[in-house]
């Protein structure tokens, strides 16, 4: 409760001592809950530890620890006289060192008893345990027994303003049961070391640093595969994107070979187109000058003369009608000529033709209606979609096999002309592609009879099919309808 003063420059203070580190836990607890006021000096007479009563005693709540003793806990009149005591009291034989007294101006004070704490070489540090009078009075209202009357006066004559009486061996035994009860804690058998706990306690922080250092190695390798996790995918993605690149410009360069390979099989079918065009002008061509050569030869025979100026002039308009076909075609201007024909005598009148084509490996059978087959229909286109249907049926069976082409009438009206062979047949893929024109299978082939009997089909208002299974051979069939259906439709 004294307010701390400087400490006059004649008595220096020396520097205060480190405070020991902490005893045991259980010490601890004995010395803050102790109901005295206890604090530990250094021999410089710095504090060092200073208990709970002792700071409220002071009437502070602050750490005294390094302060000087006497400037804190004496009355600037009584400092002298502490240090002096606290010095004697290092060298003084246990229990035999004066107390300090602290007085205050209202009368009371406090009483401080001084234990000489021994180290490795004698007393390095010194224990105050202090009692307030007024306390000390409290609990030892009994302190002077005075058995006779004289002794009674005498004490009733005693000025009110004298100093209190005190009871010095109560306080100092109260101070050395204190003492005692902590040293005792100190050395029970169940006091932990302070040494082994404090290497336990060492043993713990290192490994708690130890795991601490091992979760920031793997946070900092987790990372690192994130980090190289993200560097793997865009290396993936990078690697789709050109796979992607590489994918498309080798699609482009397929399609631009495709496309160049099928305009060269384009001009070859053109060119085998031409050469047959040029075959059926030759062989009308042919049988005009065989004919004509005749009549010269026989002009005496005027009826053998008029069959074959007949047959030149038959095979004189079929080219004119070729020629015309070609020539708007040529123009986009190729308009069907539809007559109503006995389809049954054209294609009896084509017959030797067919065989021709077909050659002596094919086994060609060929059958029409007794009876009249009449449909609307172009003859020219007729005939060329027959012998494309022959000529298609011809390399499928590679020239060994048998072609059979069938025209009949059907019970509901129209006519079928249908062409089998025994050849391999086609898949469905190859089924669904065989009307597009330029495709075909086979190395040298025009890929345009299908197409071109398509063709006749959709002019005629019929309708082309194919049924074909692989291994089994193909049929190609064409239904046309009646001369009275195509004229109505």
């Amino acid at each position: 409760y004294y307010s701390p003063e400087p400490t006059p420059a004649s008595e220096p203070v020396a520097a205060p001592e480190p405070a020991p580190a902490a005893s045991d836990s259980i010490v601890r607890r004995v010395f803050e809950a102790a109901s005295s006021a206890l604090v530990v000096v250094g021999t410089d007479g710095a504090i060092r530890e200073a208990n709970a009563t002792a700071l409220r005693v002071l009437g502070r709540e602050g750490d005294a620890v390094g302060q000087d003793f006497a400037d804190l806990f004496l009355g600037e009149d009584a400092r002298v006289e502490g240090r002096q005591a606290l010095r004697a009291a290092l060298n003084a034989p246990a229990g035999e060192a004066e107390p300090i007294t602290a007085r205050d101006p209202e009368g009371g004070g406090v009483l401080w008893r001084i234990l000489p704490l021994d180290g490795a070489e004698g007393a390095d540090a010194l224990l105050l345990a202090g009692e307030r009078w007024d306390e000390v009075a409290e609990a030892e209202p009994e302190v002077i027994h005075n058995d006779t009357a004289e002794d009674a006066g005498a004490e009733a004559a005693r000025p009110s303003d004298a100093e209190p009486v005190v009871d010095e061996a109560a306080i100092q035994a109260r101070i050395d049961a204190a003492v005692a009860a902590a040293l005792d804690a100190q050395t029970r058998p169940d006091a932990v070391d302070v040494t082994e706990a404090a290497s336990r306690e060492a043993e713990r922080q290192a490994r708690i640093e130890e795991a601490l250092a091992d979760a920031a190695e793997a946070r900092a390798l987790a990372r690192q595969a994130q980090l190289d996790e993200h560097a793997a995918r865009q290396a993936v993605e990078t690697a789709r994107a050109e796979a992607e690149d590489a994918r498309q410009a080798a699609a482009r360069a397929r399609s631009e070979a495709e496309a160049e390979l099928s305009g060269g099989r384009r001009m070859e079918s053109v060119g085998r187109l031409t050469g047959g065009v040029a075959h059926d002008f030759n062989a009308l061509l042919g049988v005009m000058t065989s004919a004509l050569d005749m009549i010269l030869r026989q002009a005496d025979d005027p009826s053998r003369v008029k069959r074959l100026g007949q047959a030149a002039l038959a095979a004189g308009q079929r080219g004119e009608v070729l020629t015309r076909r070609l020539a708007a075609f040529s123009q986009g201007e190729d308009e069907p000529v539809l007559q109503v024909m006995d389809a049954g005598v054209l294609l009896k009148a084509m017959e030797a033709r067919l065989r021709a084509q077909a050659g002596p490996g094919v086994d060609l059978l060929i059958e029409g209606p007794s009876d009249v087959a009449t449909a609307r229909l172009d003859p020219v286109a007729f005939e060329g979609a027959v012998r494309a249907l022959v000529a298609n049926a011809v390399e499928a069976v590679d020239g060994q096999g048998s072609v059979a082409v069938r025209l009949e009438t059907l019970m509901e009206g129209g006519l079928r002309l249908s062409v089998r062979d025994s050849g391999p047949g086609m898949d469905r893929e190859l089924a669904a592609r065989a009307l597009e024109p330029f495709f075909t299978t086979k190395e040298g082939a025009s890929g345009l009879g299908l197409s071109q009997a398509y063709a006749f089909a959709r002019q005629s208002s019929g309708v082309l099919s194919i049924d074909s299974v692989e291994g089994e051979g193909a049929e190609v069939s064409i239904t046309l309808p009646s001369a009275d259906q195509g004229a109505a439709g």
